[in-house]
């Protein structure tokens, strides 16, 4: 972990010198449920399977503090699935967050896309995207965002053999 969080650190820190202007938030892992683990393990590799962990909820948890210690020391925001997963739905309904144990399933994308939404309308509100007031759906053209936009929304592209006209021609700092 010690080496991870040195790593972490540099890749922040090349990160914001190459790219003064950008915005960053850190991301821990998420948890690791080990009856989800092992069972995708035997139903994937049948004949191969140990039946031991190659990954741990305590060996996450630890990568997910060192990514929360990194994030504070730089004053960057971090969004600590690993902890935030377990708060939000307890034992042992966190678990449904992750498809095999390990990686996320539909729900969990959703609560980390919808976390990740939050934590840029509370720490770069300037970056925020706001759902169409209609349908509140992101991907339309009723969205609101202070965000240049530099082409057009794809439902407004009617002709997909003329569109290069939509494309704004602007420098881009």
């Amino acid at each position: 972990p010690e080496t991870f969080r040195r790593n972490l650190k540099s890749i922040l820190h090349i990160g914001q010198q190459h790219y003064p202007f950008a915005k960053f938030i850190l991301v821990a892992p998420p948890p690791v449920h080990h009856e989800g683990r092992l069972k995708y393990q035997k139903e994937r590799y049948p004949n191969q399977a140990t039946g031991e962990l190659e990954r741990t909820l305590e060996l996450s948890g630890t990568y997910a503090h060192a990514v929360t210690q990194v994030a504070e020391e730089a004053g960057v925001p971090c969004f600590n699935v690993w902890q935030e997963m377990q708060d939000n739905a307890p034992e042992p309904m966190w678990h449904a967050y992750l498809s095999d144990g390990l990686h996320l399933s539909p729900s969990g994308n959703e609560f980390v896309g919808q976390r990740l939404v939050e934590i840029i309308q509370q720490y770069y509100p300037e970056l925020a995207v706001h759902p169409c007031s209609h349908t509140g759906l992101y991907g339309n053209s009723n969205a609101q965002s202070n965000i240049p936009q530099h082409g057009p929304w794809h439902d407004e592209i009617l002709d997909p053999q003329n569109y290069c006209h939509l494309f704004k021609k602007e420098e881009i700092n």
